[in-house]
């Protein structure tokens, strides 16, 4: 018997010395295609350029993403990154149709698997890439995972013309639920926990986070939501999406009919980086409703009694959304001053709402800036107010945070710096705040971009953004308080409604 003993403890002492935990090498992850090789430093263990798909080309352009083919070998997995084919090139990064890449990035060191935040870029599905959120901040000083990745743009994630595939259009939607389906089934190799997923997006971005939380094809796959700066009403219905989507391949050489697919496949990807238009949702385009893959608009789910899975939701939008539009729009141009070009303005955009509208936002209000005048609007109703009408909605459902970021001091765009109105807290300026995009901040605006990390990490842990030592952020309640985000300190306010007329954009 004690020679039995004394042998299972060489055995035992063996195994252990020889375990994979014991000798690891924290830049060598193994997922279940193949190992991986990524960047290690005091803080962060970063992997990029990894595949969650299959490369969507040849035969697979306009499909579902497919499984990814296993690799011999170890993957370097330090390279800069590539970039979905869109219009323009405002990164560094190439552009290449096998662009279905995450990344990973993951504190240094932890103690037992840590929580996942999956982000979803912005780009009004036309543009962007998962490679350019640097996460360190939000991984080293949050303690959380953070994956973020690309998916199908344009007319590559979304035409919608009939006999491509199975599906309408919505090939990027299906991209964000197979990254989804990765995590799920490879983030734990790293050190996460893959039933502590919460996605999160911003803009177009967050627009996708609406749509997964109504994708049948979605459910199980995250247990909370974040939601940035997310006109929610930007879909498009199946019948118009499909009729903008033949119009543009037709303009592209590529009748309907039985042709079609194999025409629009033999096309190069510059003859597809302009997208088609689909009408009257904001956007150029977008996931599709009224499909198995979306069988509902968002906010009509939302506000019914469409079955929603109960998660945790943090919803927001920044205070002066609309201004770096205004400034986009107007620059190199002649900026209208007069109250006449004011009122001709509201006439050419709201039609016959336009005395009532220069009556709710007078001129002398906005210091007779006409541009921060129509950004005032703007950002009522295209963001403020819808944020006000989900937070409503799901408030009665489900455990929300609503939250306005309002740092009148957010660094902006250096081409932006002479702009004809102030900017303030404009579109995207709270993403440096969670991300690293090396915009310097004053101190002021750094001690918020900490406090804005813990909130967000804490939310990512468990559901709810409060953690000892920040302001006390409420639980959302119908006609309830948001928290406001902004120097000196984050702070409970009611009046949001109000402040953005959402009485009257309802």
């Amino acid at each position: 018997m004690m020679r039995l003993l004394l042998a299972a403890v060489v055995v035992l002492t063996a195994v252990v010395s020889c375990s994979p935990t014991q000798a690891a090498d924290p830049a060598i992850v193994n997922t279940r295609a193949g190992a991986l090789r990524g960047h290690v430093d005091d803080e962060v263990r970063v992997f990029t350029g990894i595949p969650y798909a299959a490369p969507p080309v040849g035969a697979r352009r306009f499909t579902e993403p497919g499984p990814v083919a296993p690799w011999s070998g170890t993957r370097d997995a330090t390279g800069p990154g590539v970039e979905c084919p869109q219009p323009g090139h405002e990164s560094d990064l190439p552009q290449t149709e096998d662009c279905l890449l995450l990344t990973v990035t993951m504190p240094r060191h932890t103690e037992g698997k840590v929580p996942v935040l999956v982000w979803i870029h912005g780009g009004a599905f036309i543009a962007g890439n998962g490679a350019g959120y640097d996460a360190r901040k939000l991984a080293a000083q949050g303690g959380i995972a953070v994956v973020t990745f690309n998916y199908r743009l344009g007319t590559l994630g979304f035409l919608a013309a009939h006999g491509l595939s199975d599906v309408i259009g919505n090939y990027g939607l299906l991209d964000q639920e197979a990254a989804l389906r990765w995590v799920r089934d490879n983030i734990a190799e790293f050190g996460g926990d893959p039933g502590q997923v919460t996605i999160a997006g911003q803009s177009a971005g967050a627009v996708a986070v609406c749509d997964l939380m109504v994708s049948p094809k979605a459910t199980g796959l995250f247990r909370s939501a974040i939601m940035e700066s997310a006109p929610c009403q930007a879909q498009a219905a199946v019948s118009s999406a499909v009729r903008d989507s033949t119009a543009y391949a037709a303009g592209v050489g590529c009748a309907a009919g039985p042709t079609l697919a194999d025409c629009l496949r033999a096309l190069s990807v510059d003859a597809l980086r302009d997208s088609p238009q689909f009408t009257g949702i904001g956007l150029p385009v977008s996931p599709v409703t009224g499909t198995p893959e979306l069988p509902a608009p968002p906010l009509d789910a939302f506000t019914s009694g469409f079955s929603l899975s109960p998660v945790p939701v943090l919803i927001g939008s920044n205070a002066n959304e609309a201004t770096v539009f205004e400034a986009q729009q107007y620059q190199g141009k002649p900026v209208p001053s007069r109250v006449d070009e004011y009122q001709s303005a509201l006439e050419s955009k709201y039609g016959d709402r336009a005395t009532e509208l220069g009556r709710r936002y007078p001129l002398p209000a906005f210091g007779g800036n006409v541009l921060a005048a129509l950004a005032a609007i703007d950002t009522d109703n295209s963001y403020a107010c819808p944020t006000f009408a989900m937070a409503e909605a799901l408030g009665r459902k489900m455990p929300v945070y609503a939250y306005e970021f309002a740092d009148p001091a957010a660094p902006v765009e250096a081409q932006y710096r002479d702009a004809p109105l102030p900017l303030g807290a404009s579109h995207g300026s709270e993403l440096g705040y969670l991300f690293d995009l090396s915009k310097p901040m004053n101190r002021e605006s750094a001690a918020l971009s900490a406090q804005m990390i813990a909130y967000w990490t804490q939310f990512v842990k468990t559901g709810n953004p409060n953690v000892g030592g920040q302001p006390d952020w409420p639980k959302y309640v119908p006609g309830g308080a948001f928290q406001r985000l902004a120097p000196p300190a984050p702070a409970s306010e009611k009046g949001f409604a109000d402040n953005h007329q959402c009485g009257y954009w309802r």
